[in-house]
């Protein structure tokens, strides 16, 4: 009984209008035109009216807070101002198109361009894990500094030629426990001839050697020769400060030899050299302008697919110029050091950040860059 109660009041609500079904109608309302204006004469017409009238107005209102106050507008303009610091947009673009048609013609083969020959045996540049060879070597230091000779290797143990052979101790032996003669005034070494063959090359005393029809030179006085040995090795261990003019830039011909993973392994250095100079370690290098160049060559030479390892490095080096700004911003920063000429300029540290954030596509670096601009303003 109580069901069939339910359903006829159901039936009841299905003619009334989509507002009014989910409430309870208690009082009769009228059912009038709807473009009814006259004066209600019982109260179901008033009940119509006041219906119609009601869904006229909003659902919800808001009166007006009397205390309430403006927005500030503060925070706008200092955002604006750290955006305001920040590479131009219209720049940033144009920059980003120039650098990827210079990093494809870098790394596209060029035909009628042969790298210099070199001598035999001569390196062009430092091996790729000699980290203070690779300083000296950007530095414009001599060939000695940055490819120091090596120690002679230990020979081995037996030496076989034909039937016979024989061992370094009984060559030592012999050599100790021979008696010279007093007429052999020569030396016995060992020398690779053209072909790469080992054959001896005989060393005769000056002192001791027959006149030519040229003339003999003097000879040298010992204590003479000395001294002079003594002022040569003090050169070389304290070698003259390196300027501007004699800092080596990159070319072509040694952009060629370095590679992917080569570039890599600089950009670590790079960043190294960087970070301790920001941390003012002692005996820390001063990164040059010089070396703002060649970070953007060594960016160049990167490919366009990059792991996230290495893209990880390169990222560090970012970080590495975002600090050297904040350094700089700060106003404690020198802008010349008198024995290598200018440092790193702020706007080569701009030109880092803008290739890796919008080349590289990192660009979560210019939101943490205007935080570093907001707090050094």
């Amino acid at each position: 009984m109580s069901t069939s109660h339910k359903r006829k009041r159901g039936g009841d609500y299905e003619d009334e209008p989509d507002d009014m079904a989910m409430a309870r109608q208690l009082l009769p309302v009228a059912n009038l035109p709807a473009d009814f204006n006259e004066e209600p004469e019982d109260g179901p017409q008033y009940l119509f009216l006041v219906r119609r009238d009601a869904r006229t107005l909003p659902m919800s209102t808001r009166v007006p807070n009397p205390y309430e106050l403006p927005e500030p507008v503060e925070a706008d303009s200092g955002s604006a101002s750290s955006s305001s610091l920040l590479p131009d947009a219209t720049w940033r673009r144009d920059f980003v198109d120039n650098f990827k048609n210079y990093r494809q013609n870098i790394l596209q083969p060029t035909i009628h361009v042969t790298v210099p020959p070199t001598v035999h045996g001569r390196k062009i540049m430092p091996d790729k894990k000699q980290r203070g060879q690779w300083w000296a070597f950007l530095e414009g230091r001599p060939q000695s500094e940055w490819n120091p000779p090596k120690k002679a290797s230990k020979q081995k143990d037996n030496f076989s030629q034909g039937m016979r052979g024989f061992s370094s101790e009984r060559v030592v032996e012999d050599m100790h426990n021979d008696t010279h003669l007093p007429y052999d005034n020569s030396q016995e070494t060992w020398r690779i001839n053209d072909e790469g063959e080992v054959e001896k090359a005989l060393i005769v005393d000056p002192t001791d050697s027959l006149p030519t029809p040229s003339g003999t030179p003097a000879p040298i006085d010992p204590q003479a020769m000395d001294y002079t040995s003594a002022a040569v090795s003090v050169t070389e261990a304290a070698p003259a400060p390196t300027t501007q003019s004699t800092a080596l830039r990159p070319t072509l011909s040694l952009l060629s030899q370095i590679d992917h993973k080569y570039s890599l392994h600089l950009v670590m250095y790079f960043t190294h050299w960087i970070n301790t100079y920001l941390e003012q370690k002692p005996g820390a290098l001063c990164p040059t302008e010089v070396h703002g160049i060649w970070i953007f060559s060594l960016l160049a030479r990167l490919e366009e697919s990059i792991s996230a390892d290495d893209m990880n490095l390169v990222r560090h080096l970012a970080r590495a110029c975002m600090a050297y700004l904040k350094h700089s911003l700060s106003g404690r920063q020198p802008l010349m050091d008198a024995r290598r000429g200018p440092l790193l300029t702020e706007k080569a540290c701009w030109i880092v950040i803008t290739i890796v954030a919008d080349v590289l596509v990192q660009s979560d670096l210019w939101t943490d860059m205007e935080s570093i601009l907001k707090a050094a303003a």
